[in-house]
């Protein structure tokens, strides 16, 4: 994870291996809603509010819509707003759960 302090998160992560169709992409859901989907291994979550507790999961969907379970959530409180836009703040998050099918 990394911030501007400005209502953006930058969420990265180690992608999913799939042994038969391969991985298409990824849903994201922010507090248990789906936010969005991605084909890449990363995605700035925009809107949010300072210091606000969210919490994130992704599953991974191979070619053929099958989609894994949800991975364990991370939750994280976004900074206080940063009026000069000029800090980013990162923490270094490394999953280990393998995409169940």
């Amino acid at each position: 994870l990394s911030t501007n302090g400005n209502g953006e998160i930058l969420l990265s992560w180690i992608q999913s291996q799939d042994t038969g169709d391969g991985v298409a992409g990824y849903s994201i859901f922010l507090n248990g809603l789906f936010y969005t989907n991605t084909a890449t291994t990363n995605i700035i979550l925009t809107g949010l509010f300072p210091n606000t507790s969210y919490c994130v999961t992704i599953a991974a969907y191979d070619q053929t819509s099958n989609i894994s379970s949800q991975g364990s959530q991370l939750c994280f409180v976004t900074p206080e707003m940063n009026l000069s836009g000029n800090t980013v703040t990162t923490i270094s998050i490394y999953p280990t759960a393998t995409p169940t099918w």
